[in-house]
């Protein structure tokens, strides 16, 4: 049986070779080239009936052969053969791991279903990555969250404060947003000095989430959703790292962004250092300076599980020039308008500074690939300061008696809490559902100063007023994703 299949299997063969043979002419050449030159000499030496006799036998030759092609001579024998192969040698094996703590990118528009710790499966979510925007001398928010249905942002030329809304909410230090840095707040004081003074460079922003309206409650009290800052994390293909960007512009604006940063065996860093300042363009009293920072340091304790420790500082102060006022009807005394000349100034004594210093300590654990911990405890301190003149209102400049004096305040926030988070799937019907819960711990101490001074630039003066205050909050929260199919 098995010899009958060999010569079945033999004649196949031949019959596909001989069927598929083209005779081309460069083929032919090649071929006749390759002739053998015995050969030639002994057909010329035999005589014709010895060329007879060859003729009517069949020849029997090797297979000629071009480069990806077999040439077989019409009438020649043809030998098939099958040899049996051994066994196939085994490929080196080759194990390609990662860290569960792997950050992939996430696809545009909205956050993935269920991310780290956190669900986000039915909540209005977007998020958008200023590194694919183009580059921002200016540190332009405005222009990054163009895109980002709802957000309402504001700038004050004549400071670095970013104020931002959400459909129709004012707009004035983010009072009705909650502003977060890597899930954690940066009001000044979450329930009683709920201003938005500070806000991180988005050079050194991997990506800006946004979770919408009540969705966001559990990062806070304020009713105009969340938005949070997710800062770059050390490079892991590199033991050093480092960028510098200069900028300078009009009105004496310069600006500096130096960032260092790599990964040295199971440690990892990140640096960054942040200046601005500038003369402004009105005739006076509109420059800032600003100083920040931040360090990070990640340290893998093992695969599965790591400490992230972060500190910042950010030191600012910037005048207030005052406002303008359109010509109307009828006009205050003293009025200034702005269809007169853009650039004047109205408060020529007016500043404020604010001053920052914050730290946070994160614990990350995976127990498996279903269940996740994450464990925040982060404080810090913040002190804001300024001082105004009396007397006028605005787009006035001050008169009468009280343009004399004027109204210094400042207000000290000290903040500490705990954020503890575990996220943990399980099967359900044939499919994988999600649990998430955990607690918040927060308390704050918060003192407000009120002093008058005795000339128009006083940067002390008479107290007139000191309050104090102390806010605890705790909060346990749950919730749970169903998930069948297409269906969550």
């Amino acid at each position: 049986m098995s010899s009958k299949i060999t010569l079945a299997l033999g004649t196949t063969l031949a019959a596909i070779a001989l069927c598929c043979f083209v005779e081309l002419s460069f083929a032919q050449d090649a071929l006749v080239a390759s002739l053998d030159a015995t050969d030639k000499d002994d057909a010329d030496a035999d005589d014709k009936d010895d060329r007879d006799e060859k003729c009517g036998r069949r020849r029997t030759r090797t297979l000629s052969s071009l480069p990806g092609r077999f040439l077989i001579w019409p009438g020649e024998d043809i030998s098939l053969g099958l040899t049996s192969v051994g066994d196939a040698a085994e490929a080196e094996t080759v194990v390609v791991t990662g860290s569960p703590f792997d950050v992939y990118p996430v696809p545009y528009p909205a956050l993935p279903p269920v991310e780290g710790t956190r669900i986000n499966a039915g909540k209005k979510t977007s998020f958008v990555k200023p590194q694919e925007f183009p580059t921002f001398a200016g540190n332009d928010y405005r222009e990054v969250m163009a895109t980002t249905p709802g957000i309402i942002v504001s700038e004050e030329p004549q400071s670095p404060i970013i104020n931002f809304g959400y459909r129709g909410l004012n707009s004035q230090r983010s009072e009705f947003m909650q502003v977060l840095k890597d899930g954690v707040s940066i009001k000044n004081e979450q329930f009683g000095f709920p201003e938005t003074h500070y806000t991180p460079i988005l050079d050194a922003v991997d990506r800006i989430e946004l979770i919408r309206a009540g969705a966001a409650l559990q990062f806070g009290p304020q009713p105009g959703g969340a938005l949070n800052f997710v800062m770059k994390m050390p490079r892991q293909d590199a033991p050093f790292h480092f960028t510098m960007r200069n900028v300078f512009g009009s009105y004496e604006y310069y600006r500096n962004y130096s960032e260092m940063d790599g990964t040295i065996g199971p440690l990892g860093y990140f640096f960054y250092y942040d200046h601005r300042q500038q003369e402004g363009f009105r005739e006076a009293n509109s420059d800032y300076n600003l100083n920040g920072g931040s360090p990070r340091f990640v340290l893998d304790v093992t695969r599965d599980s790591r400490f992230i420790l972060t500190g910042d500082f950010y030191d600012e102060e910037h005048g207030e020039p005052g406002g303008f006022r359109r010509r109307e009807a009828e006009n205050p005394p003293s009025s200034v308008f702005v269809e007169d000349d853009p650039t004047l100034t109205t408060r020529f004594f007016d500043r404020f500074q604010l001053q920052r210093y914050y730290g946070t300590l994160e614990y990350q654990k995976f127990f498996s690939e279903r269940t996740e911990l994450d464990i925040k405890a982060f404080g810090g301190y913040l002190s804001r300061w300024s001082k105004r003149q009396r007397g006028g209102g605005f787009g006035t400049l001050p008169s009468g008696e009280a343009a004399n004096t004027n109204s210094i305040q400042l207000r000290e926030d000290w903040t500490e809490g705990v954020d503890a988070r575990m996220r943990h799937d399980y099967n359900l019907l044939n499919d994988v559902s999600t649990i998430a819960g955990g607690i918040y711990f927060y308390h704050a101490l918060q003192d407000r100063r009120d002093e008058r001074g005795g000339t128009p630039d006083a940067e002390s003066g008479m107290l007139r007023n000191l309050n104090t205050g102390e806010t605890w909050d705790g909060a346990i929260f749950a919730e749970n994703r169903f998930h069948f199919g297409r269906l969550s």
